[in-house]
């Protein structure tokens, strides 16, 4: 087997379901324990620091995916959130917007927002102005609300300054999940953005916690208390300072030495670091997870023995020794233990490299063996490349090649579908809007699975008004994805934020990005 592998600068991936780490992992036997709730209080007043892996693109809401792995920390804190959607149950849960309502066919939901709530600019915070980020973001390819506004919504409109309604082309009876997954759960000062054009992301402004003081992109955000915020007594800081270490060690680092406070978008071997060093961890239990994207639209795997020989020939609990050493969640199924529609007996096949060769054999015969490149945009994501290709060279008629890529070029490369096999990412708290991304249709049709037997599955799933029936939707469609063989898992994404002892009021939502206006100094 020939093994070639291009190595460049670290580059992080920005796509509307995927967020590639950075990083390199160093080994280790023991795993994180289950983030716990922190029932400490923070006093008010002081700074605090918080040390993230990756920095936003911009300020502009419409061009950064709600994630702390793409940056997304500078932005909660100047934005704060409509909305967030409850971990365990899946119910709204209100901030400005104090209800978010279906009809009774799913087709139309209204939002209900506070009355009392302006941006600092002192414009409203109304139904206009949600109407405006919402209508922006549908008209931008690059916003992670594009894909699922483009599929379901038909028209949208402010009916008064406090009420905002949405009309579906679909039922969608769990629309709600959507928007704190995406950047749709923050909105800017339509008038600032009207003002200040493509100058925005350098004068941003929001109705959180925090307003903008200075920035140096890349590497420091410092933000100062809204002293007209939302919600009375809030926030608890006076400064919050943002920094910028790619290095997934290095970050470490700095919080176990009291360089930071905390950190955000913990890989598990670090947030076990922290931990280890008296670190308070805060989980995000996400669905899905880090995998192997297989492309079912191209040679050789659109032949699906192909798609099922490589998926039966990896062994991500062996990848995950050799790469992690064993501080690495493994899926065994789409929803993982722990999650309202975990289901033990609906898991996806383990490795099987005796029917893995005799599919790859049986190609050859034929004429067809496989071969085929995976590209990653490098750090953990070409360290774990690396491992799979090495593990694959034990197989014959086999030949794997591995490409790391900078960041814009992988994404293109994925929207293009011009990959054999892509590192890629699944997640969010909520089965909605992720699973939905696999329809046949979708904008951005990256994770699509050209099934028809999946898109009516996603259209069951969507339209079901009850727990058990979305459940027994759900537990068809994980089985219907697993047959198909289009994603080999690697990890369950935690998005572990870490707090040192004299910090606390960190919670997460959506993909893990972290509620701030708690977030202060102990005693």
């Amino acid at each position: 087997m020939r093994s070639k592998w291009r190595v460049v600068a670290c580059a992080t991936v920005t796509l509307g379901l995927l967020a590639g780490a950075c990083g390199g992992s160093d080994s280790d036997s023991s795993s994180p324990e289950e983030g716990t709730t922190d029932t400490r209080e923070a006093t008010t007043g002081g700074s605090a620091t918080i040390v993230q892996p990756v920095d936003a693109q911009s300020l502009d809401p419409n061009a950064v995916i709600n994630s702390p792995s793409q940056g997304s920390t500078p932005l909660q804190a100047l934005y704060d959130s409509l909305y967030t959607v409850d971990q365990e149950t899946g119910d709204f849960q209100p901030r400005i917007a104090t209800a978010f309502e279906r009809s009774e066919d799913c087709l139309t939901w209204t939002m209900t927002l506070r009355d009392d709530v302006t941006f600092t600019d002192g414009t409203a915070y109304d139904a206009e102005a949600v109407l405006a980020e919402w209508t922006r973001s549908k008209e931008n390819i690059r916003s992670s609300g594009y894909s699922p506004l483009t599929y379901f919504v038909d028209t949208m409109a402010a009916v008064d300054p406090t009420t905002f309604q949405v009309n579906l082309k679909l039922p969608h009876c769990y629309f709600h999940e959507v928007a704190p997954w995406a950047n749709l759960v923050w909105i800017p000062s339509p008038t600032a953005v009207a003002a200040e054009g493509d100058n925005y992301t350098n004068a941003p402004v929001g109705a959180g916690p925090f307003m903008l003081e200075s920035r140096t992109p890349g590497s420091e955000t410092t933000l100062t208390r809204n002293p007209d915020y939302w919600q009375e007594g809030l926030p608890k800081l006076d400064t919050l300072e943002i920094t910028t270490v790619p290095d997934p060690q290095q970050a470490s680092d700095t919080l176990t030495t009291g360089g930071a406070d905390a950190s955000v978008s913990v890989q598990d071997l670090y947030a076990q670091q922290a931990e280890d060093a008296g670190a308070t961890l805060v989980d995000t239990n996400q669905i899905g997870g880090s995998n192997l994207l297989i492309n079912s639209k191209r040679p050789p795997f659109d032949d699906i023995r192909a798609r099922e020989a490589i998926y039966l020939a990896i062994d991500m609990e062996q990848i995950n020794q050799t790469v992690a050493g064993g501080t690495a969640e493994v899926p065994t199924s789409l929803f993982p233990e722990g999650t309202p529609f975990f289901n033990p007996d609906v898991q996806f096949p383990g490795p099987d490299p005796v029917e893995a060769q005799r599919l790859l054999d049986e190609l050859a015969a034929e004429g067809t063996p496989v071969a085929f490149t995976i590209v990653n945009a490098g750090g953990d994501s070409n360290t774990q490349s690396i491992a799979i290709q090495t593990q694959l060279s034990a197989y014959d008629n086999l030949e794997v090649e591995v490409a790391q890529i900078d960041g814009a070029s992988y994404g293109t490369t994925l929207y293009g579908g011009e990959f054999d096999v892509a590192i890629y990412g699944v997640g969010g708290q909520t089965p909605d809007p992720v699973i939905q991304s696999m329809n046949t249709g979708w904008a951005i049709p990256i994770a699509s699975m050209d099934s028809a037997e999946v898109d009516a599955l996603l259209a069951q799933e969507r339209e079901a008004t009850t727990f058990e029936d979305r459940k027994a939707a759900l537990d068809e469609l994980t089985q219907a994805i697993a047959d198909l063989y289009r994603f080999k898992w690697r990890n369950v994404n935690h998005a572990w934020a870490a707090m040192n002892p004299d910090v606390a009021g960190l919670v997460n939502y959506g993909q893990g990005t972290s509620l701030l206006e708690n977030f202060g100094r102990v005693g």
